[in-house]
């Protein structure tokens, strides 16, 4: 009984060794599957260019006036952009854009471009060609400073640049006479040039988390003026006119 008790022994170690390293040899070499998983971002960075490329041809067949792009893994705008003339709105943001293409100039009726959330270090000169364009999102972008192609677009109303990493306020900015909104929030601003005081129709200015040590007294022109939010900064002085 004692034989038959090892015998029965040594044979369930010799049988549930086989049954139970095996699954954890599949399960210790099957990792190696996860190898394709970077081709599979890859092929998903892929199958956005080919999903785009399809919505430029919907919007030029549909004539469509709303497209909605946000979060889609795009990286690039394929120059065929310029076949979505009919939009009016679209959105971009949330996707891996570095760059646009000079084609985004031949989207003349568009009036909203949300492009927040990217990787755009600059703005084709040919974005001056949307005279209609009323809203330009760029919130948390890498711009370090802000494109000379928006002081040419004198249509916009609001305009968003927060979380970039902007220095400096051009004296262009004087050219931008239309806009209600201005948000400048969370940059690198030490200063704003006199030309903010051009913005008469200005109802909303935010500076704030920057490093402003003054502020121009033209600011006082801004007349329509009612949320002006300068928390965070480094201010030594506020202009008389704003403590009035």
């Amino acid at each position: 009984m004692n034989l038959g008790g090892s015998g029965g022994a040594s044979g369930s170690s010799s049988s549930e060794p086989a049954e139970v390293v095996r699954p954890k040899i599949v399960t210790v070499k099957h990792p190696e599957s996860n190898k394709p998983k970077p081709t599979a971002k890859k092929g998903k960075a892929i199958q956005a260019d080919v999903d785009v490329m399809k919505e430029f041809q919907r919007c030029r067949d549909d004539n469509v006036k709303r497209l909605d792009l946000s979060k889609s893994s795009i990286t690039t705008i394929p120059a065929t952009v310029k076949e979505c003339s009919s939009l009016v709105e679209f959105y971009l943001y949330g996707n891996k854009i570095s760059s646009l293409p000079p084609e985004i100039g031949c989207l003349s009726n568009l009036k909203t471009l949300a492009l927040n959330e990217n990787s755009l270090t600059s703005l084709p000169e040919s974005l001056q060609n949307l005279k209609q364009l009323k809203v330009l999102d760029l919130r948390h972008n890498k711009l370090s400073e802000i494109p000379d192609v928006i002081y040419k677009l004198t249509s916009l109303t609001t305009l968003y640049l927060r979380f970039n990493r902007i220095r400096i306020v051009g004296d262009a900015i004087s050219n931008l006479t239309n806009l209600t909104m201005l948000s400048l929030r969370e940059n690198k601003i030490r200063e704003l040039s006199k030309g903010i005081g051009h913005l008469v129709n200005l109802t909303t200015l935010d500076v704030s988390h920057n490093h402003l040590e003054h502020l121009p007294e033209e600011i006082g022109n801004c007349v329509n003026l009612n949320a002006l939010d300068l928390q965070h900064n480094e201010l030594l002085d506020i202009p008389e006119v704003l403590d009035s």
